[in-house]
């Protein structure tokens, strides 16, 4: 699967390349959320033990099936796309003031309540490296 993911990557380079006038054309975010995605079906190919497995992991990815968890689904998407747009279109660490306003601060202060409750009311799971 390394091959597979080291050919893919070398593709994708290829074509960067070989297309880079016409890449350039497109908006930046554009351009971003495509190179975010080609990278996590990347991804997918370098976790895999076998073509079975990543294609199992990519058909999960990106078709979605009727389940229950379809609601908690939809929340984790909503997630995943605030946290795309801060990291990719907010201010990086250098550019940042860290001089948050009262509201900011509480605001912040709020989120990390609703993390600490949400992490507390998960069932237990044990600890990742405890699996192996």
């Amino acid at each position: 699967m390394f091959v597979a993911w080291g050919a893919y990557h070398g593709i994708l380079l290829s074509l960067n390349r070989a297309f880079q006038r016409e890449w350039e054309r497109f908006p930046r975010a554009v351009r971003r959320i495509t190179v975010f995605l080609l990278v996590v079906v990347g991804w997918v190919l370098f976790r895999s033990r076998d073509f079975p497995m990543a294609a199992s992991l990519l058909h999960r990815m990106f078709w979605l099936e009727p389940s229950p968890v379809i609601t908690a689904l939809g929340a984790l998407v909503a997630l995943l796309a605030v946290a795309l747009a801060f990291a990719h279109f907010g201010k990086n660490t250098f550019e940042m003031t860290h001089q948050w306003s009262l509201a900011m601060r509480c605001i912040w202060l709020a989120a990390l309540a609703v993390c600490l409750v949400r992490i507390m009311t998960w069932e237990h799971t044990p600890f990742l490296y405890f699996q192996f």
